[in-house]
């Protein structure tokens, strides 16, 4: 007779054999999030350790994998997006709610008008 916590598990199918398509990246990804990562590391919003959790997060490769026919611009263009999204991200982790709703607040102004300014590093990374 089994115990009750031997029957608990789960047996996930095999779903990439399932799936029809050959995975592969775009043919700009080492340019391209060489470039994207040099961006967002000029604007200098990390801390050594948050800088090293930026890189090892691999956002472009996520990039090049979702989007693999993208030419260049195209695909700088989401790879510079991702970043942006995991600099704020980060950024309002270390924040205050309302320093954090103000960084969050920042970014959608940009983003619903381009010539939106405050001054900050946020709104103009956004901008960009």
């Amino acid at each position: 007779m089994s115990s009750p916590a031997s029957s608990r598990h789960f047996v996930l199918p095999d779903l990439l054999s399932l799936c029809p398509y050959k995975p592969s990246t775009n043919p700009h990804y080492t340019r391209g999030a060489a470039e994207s990562r040099a961006w967002i590391n000029a604007y200098d919003v990390f801390t050594d350790r948050k800088r090293a959790f930026f890189v090892q997060g691999c956002n472009e490769l996520l990039v090049s994998y979702t989007y693999p026919y993208a030419a260049y611009e195209q695909f700088r263009t989401c790879c510079d997006f991702v970043n942006l999204l995991f600099v704020v991200d980060e950024v309002s982790d270390e924040q205050s709610g309302a320093d954090a709703r103000r960084t969050g607040e920042i970014f959608l102004n940009v983003i619903r008008d381009p010539l939106w300014d405050d001054g900050s590093k946020m709104a103009k990374m956004t901008r960009e």
